[in-house]
Protein backbone atom coordinates (compact mmCIF):
# COMPACT_ATOMS: atom_id res chain seq x y z
CA UNK A 1 0.00 0.00 0.00
CA UNK A 2 3.08 2.34 0.51
CA UNK A 3 3.95 1.88 -3.00
CA UNK A 4 0.69 3.08 -4.34
CA UNK A 5 -0.15 5.68 -1.92
CA UNK A 6 3.71 6.84 -3.37
CA UNK A 7 2.62 6.80 -6.43
CA UNK A 8 -0.61 8.98 -5.58
CA UNK A 9 2.66 11.30 -4.21
CA UNK A 10 4.74 11.47 -7.08
CA UNK A 11 1.87 12.29 -9.35
CA UNK A 12 0.57 15.28 -7.45
CA UNK A 13 4.21 17.06 -6.93
CA UNK A 14 5.96 15.88 -9.83
CA UNK A 15 3.72 15.77 -13.13
CA UNK A 16 3.15 19.80 -12.77
CA UNK A 17 -0.79 19.96 -13.53
CA UNK A 18 -1.12 23.29 -12.44
CA UNK A 19 0.48 24.43 -15.99
CA UNK A 20 -2.28 25.93 -18.05
CA UNK A 21 -0.87 23.57 -21.10
CA UNK A 22 -1.72 20.46 -19.04
CA UNK A 23 -4.87 21.96 -17.56
CA UNK A 24 -6.65 18.71 -20.09
CA UNK A 25 -4.79 16.16 -18.52
CA UNK A 26 -5.71 17.21 -14.83
CA UNK A 27 -8.74 14.77 -14.46
CA UNK A 28 -6.38 12.11 -16.17
CA UNK A 29 -3.92 12.72 -13.34
CA UNK A 30 -7.00 13.10 -10.60
CA UNK A 31 -8.18 9.55 -11.96
CA UNK A 32 -4.53 8.33 -11.61
CA UNK A 33 -4.19 9.19 -8.06
CA UNK A 34 -7.95 8.04 -6.74
CA UNK A 35 -7.28 4.61 -8.44
CA UNK A 36 -3.27 4.16 -6.87
CA UNK A 37 -4.68 5.03 -3.44
CA UNK A 38 -6.91 2.07 -3.40
CA UNK A 39 -5.00 -0.86 -2.43
CA UNK A 40 -4.88 -4.34 -4.49
CA UNK A 41 -6.22 -7.31 -3.09
CA UNK A 42 -6.93 -11.16 -4.25
CA UNK A 43 -9.84 -12.96 -2.89
CA UNK A 44 -10.49 -16.24 -2.59
CA UNK A 45 -13.95 -16.93 -3.81
CA UNK A 46 -15.00 -13.69 -3.14
CA UNK A 47 -14.74 -14.45 1.14
CA UNK A 48 -11.53 -14.37 2.30
CA UNK A 49 -8.45 -11.83 1.33
CA UNK A 50 -5.29 -13.25 0.15
CA UNK A 51 -1.99 -11.33 1.33
CA UNK A 52 1.40 -12.44 2.26
CA UNK A 53 -0.04 -13.98 5.70
CA UNK A 54 -2.21 -16.41 4.18
CA UNK A 55 0.06 -17.26 1.68
CA UNK A 56 2.76 -18.04 4.02
CA UNK A 57 0.20 -19.56 6.18
CA UNK A 58 -0.81 -21.71 2.35
CA UNK A 59 2.57 -22.92 2.24
CA UNK A 60 3.40 -23.74 5.66
CA UNK A 61 0.41 -25.94 5.73
CA UNK A 62 0.90 -27.40 2.21
CA UNK A 63 4.75 -28.75 3.26
CA UNK A 64 3.42 -30.18 6.46
CA UNK A 65 0.43 -32.27 4.89
CA UNK A 66 3.51 -32.99 2.13
CA UNK A 67 5.75 -34.40 5.20
CA UNK A 68 3.35 -36.12 6.71
CA UNK A 69 2.55 -38.34 3.38
CA UNK A 70 6.38 -38.66 3.12
CA UNK A 71 6.55 -40.54 6.41
CA UNK A 72 3.00 -42.33 6.09
CA UNK A 73 4.16 -43.53 2.66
Amino acid sequence: MDKSTATADIIYSECKWYIPKLRCLRSYFLIMMTRSQRGVCIRAGNYHVINNRTVLLMAKTAYSFYAFLQNVT
